[in-house]
């Protein structure tokens, strides 16, 4: 085998740790984010400042999406990520 695809194949299998932690750290940050927005909703049941609730709900939702977009750009490259 060639030095070039001995040290490609390396490469690519050295990422999909990485990869593997970054989607665990998403999923925690997910989970939290989750917590916060529930906490959010009880706070507007509460009677709490309903446009500051609001506007905490939407900053949240906001890096939610974020987040999920990158879980799922790691997602589709780990299905054609050799191994």
């Amino acid at each position: 085998m060639s030095t070039f695809v001995q040290a490609t194949a390396a490469s690519l299998t050295a990422a999909v740790p990485d990869t593997r932690q970054r989607e665990a750290k998403l999923r925690r940050d997910l989970r939290q984010v989750e917590r916060k927005l529930a906490r959010y909703a009880e706070a507007i049941a509460r009677g709490a400042d309903f446009p500051a609730v609001l506007e905490a709900v939407g900053a949240r939702e906001r890096r939610e999406n974020g987040r999920l977009m990158v879980l799922t750009e790691l997602k589709q490259s780990a299905i054609f990520a050799p191994g």
